[in-house]
């Protein structure tokens, strides 16, 4: 208890070596990861020195978790009756976690692709809706945009008390509604928000930061896949499983 409360008093202010073996030493991960993440910085600003610190310890702490990825039911679905199915799992629910996923742009002058993949999941049901792939939408009913998307997916979108949960949710439904004439996603609920309005707010607030405070886990991500081709012909395993964990973890 005395170096819990040693850590929590202020990590930042120890080299990395020491941060790590008094980490090691101790049981309880997650007052481990309050006392290293939750790290605030004064409004003067630390020395380069310290900051470096907080990042190496940040770091470390994450490192010590366990890794943790999707384990449910994972369904891909493309076309419109496969979206339409893919959502049946999902009737009745009041919160999903929610994220998109878009074809990267290296090419310069050009803007950011549409949004090409949604994922929602619940506890143990995660689905993929791939709505746009090899440069066309999959599951376009005529011409007119808002029939780009099927009726139970625009509903879902739309119904504000459906709760959409995760990072930048906002900002991925504002980008939908641009997308796609005449829809109107809400229900945004962006967890990095919530996280500013706790009275021990974290540092960071990235998702893998947040996973490792609030469910004492690391989750793995690499720029590889995240930067991958999402609107591939056939996604990968490991997209599916990237993509599938950033939407379970939203909803947790």
């Amino acid at each position: 208890a005395d170096l819990r409360d040693e850590l929590l008093a202020g990590p930042q202010s120890r080299p990395p070596e020491e941060v790590l073996t008094l980490a090691t030493r101790l049981a309880d991960h997650g007052d481990l990861l309050r006392a290293m993440l939750n790290c605030t910085v004064s409004p003067a600003g630390p020395a380069a020195a310290d900051r470096r610190r907080t990042l190496f310890a940040s770091k470390t702490a994450v490192q010590l978790l366990p890794k943790r990825s999707f384990s449910g039911r994972v369904v891909l679905a493309r076309t419109a009756d496969e979206i339409c199915a893919a959502l049946e799992p999902l009737k009745g629910v009041s919160v999903v976690g929610f994220d998109t996923e878009t074809r990267p742009e290296f090419r310069a002058g050009k803007g950011q692709n549409p949004t090409c993949l949604i994922q929602l999941a619940n506890e143990e049901y995660a689905c993929l809706l791939q709505i746009r792939a090899e440069g066309q939408w999959t599951c376009r009913e005529g011409w007119r945009r808002e029939r780009w998307l099927p009726e139970p997916l625009i509903e879902l979108l739309q119904d504000e008390s459906i709760v959409k949960a995760g990072i930048g949710v906002k900002e991925d439904l504002n980008g939908l509604n641009k997308q796609h004439r005449g829809l109107r996603a809400k229900g945004a609920c962006d967890l990095e928000v919530l996280a500013g309005r706790c009275t021990q707010s974290p540092a960071t607030t990235n998702l893998q930061a947040m996973v490792a405070i609030y469910l004492h886990f690391q989750q793995e991500k690499t720029k590889r896949i995240q930067c991958s081709n999402w609107e591939a012909a056939s996604l990968t395993d490991r997209q599916i499983e990237y993509a599938a964990t950033d939407a379970w973890v939203g909803f947790m």
